[in-house]
């Protein structure tokens, strides 16, 4: 699993001994699909696509075809950046306390068949749209 390892978001480095502090296993990929969420198309620079255009949704009326736009976008953009990953269910509901705020709940496993189900609270109404 040495490929499931990555730095932590944002990158955080030990004082004493100077070296970065790494995510593993599910928590790297739960960490890397909210930064994957949070990056829309055209950021990066060598990986035009990469992200989630989840921001053409912030003006839309809450309704089950945005719930639904929502899933497959996320679905998509997984499936495509992220091939760490085996998506097993995916579901975006509004969140009952904030207006505007989707709450998406991501069932996955690894490759090595470790599952997990991570939620990723998404404002579609602010300039970064996942909280971490």
């Amino acid at each position: 699993m040495s490929q499931d390892i990555g730095w932590s978001f944002p990158p955080v480095f030990e004082r004493d001994t100077r070296v970065s502090r790494m995510h593993s296993g599910l928590g790297n990929l739960a960490k890397c699909m909210k930064i994957m969420l949070a990056t829309q198309p055209g950021e990066r620079n060598q990986q035009a696509g990469y992200g989630s255009d989840l921001s053409g949704l912030a003006f839309d009326s809450l309704s089950y075809e945005l719930l639904e736009e929502a899933e497959q976008t996320i679905d998509s953009s997984i499936s495509s950046y992220e091939p760490r990953i085996g998506i097993h269910d995916i579901q975006v509901t509004p969140d009952p306390q904030v207006d505007g705020k989707l709450i998406v709940q991501v069932e996955y496993s690894n490759k090595e068949g470790e599952g997990a189900v991570t939620q990723i609270p998404l404002n579609i109404h602010s300039s970064l749209p996942v909280e971490f």
